[in-house]
């Protein structure tokens, strides 16, 4: 019989995502995470315990992401093209 439990931490990464994922695949500092929310291209994230510690519900904010991307290949292939 397969084990079909998941740990928590699996759990977490299939539902949630963090600031530091979303910057690393948008290839983007956290400052401009910090700017992105603020403009309105991220939704209001869930803060840990009041830190600077920022996560997502990823099929919440999948949409914002996929958005913000095309908005950075855009800039990028105008910049570079």
């Amino acid at each position: 019989m397969t084990d079909v439990t998941q740990t928590a931490q699996a759990r977490f990464d299939t539902n949630y995502i963090t600031s530091t994922e979303i910057a690393n695949e948008l290839q983007v500092s956290r400052t401009a995470l910090v700017n992105a929310r603020h403009r309105g291209l991220l939704p209001a994230p869930i803060v840990v315990n009041g830190t600077n510690i920022y996560i997502w519900e990823r099929v919440q904010v999948r949409p914002f992401v996929d958005a913000w991307k095309l908005i950075l290949n855009v800039r990028r292939t105008v910049k570079n093209g």
